[in-house]
């Protein structure tokens, strides 16, 4: 569960990661663990940015 408020901070991370996964795409980021750590990356920057704590994120990558 997650309080309402949060669904705007969680659609603002969702574009900003999905922004920033597609960057490393286009730069020939192609394989699943550097794929992985594009997502944890930019979601530890704009967590701590906003919230200013460090978030422990995992990342879960499903190839289909």
């Amino acid at each position: 569960m997650h309080a309402p408020e949060a669904d705007t901070l969680l659609g603002e991370a969702t574009e900003t990661i999905r922004k920033q996964l597609q960057q490393h795409i286009n730069k020939g980021g192609h394989d699943l663990e550097s794929q992985r750590r594009a997502i944890r990356q930019a979601t530890v920057q704009f967590v701590r940015e906003r919230t200013k704590r460090r978030p422990m994120v995992v990342p879960v990558v499903i190839e289909v």
